[in-house]
């Protein structure tokens, strides 16, 4: 079995084990663009992540505007992100991760470093 498809299989046994809800495949794609700026330091706005995921000539998903920007309401909604409004621009939001967030995304470290371990014993 492929490196990836491992790695799928126990990110999936570790969500049933600790009873984490799994996420739409959008959603996962939002947290996952997410996770670029924030690991650099960089404030991201809700305007930027739905432009980057939808507009220009080459979007990183088939979704409109309005269908990215909902998916990122659903996680701020459903506790994935927080929206940190501006005093001075009542529009402007940066997104902000949540614990739950970095749950997520320790679950995931955790997840492939395993799998690389176990791969790499077997050579």
């Amino acid at each position: 079995i492929a490196l990836h498809a491992k790695f799928c299989m126990r990110v999936d046994e570790m969500r049933a084990k600790k009873h984490l809800f799994r996420l739409g495949m959008h959603q996962e794609i939002v947290l996952e663009w997410l996770l670029g700026p924030w690991s650099r330091g960089e404030p991201v706005y809700v305007t930027q992540t739905v432009t980057a995921l939808s507009g220009g000539s080459r979007p990183l998903v088939s979704r409109s505007p309005m269908a990215i920007y909902r998916s990122v309401h659903q996680l701020a909604e459903g506790g994935w992100l927080k929206l940190d409004k501006f005093p001075d621009e009542r529009r402007r939001k940066m997104l902000l991760p949540t614990k739950k967030t970095e749950r997520y995304f320790a679950l995931l470290a955790e997840c492939l470093s395993e799998v690389v371990l176990a791969e790499s014993g077997k050579k």
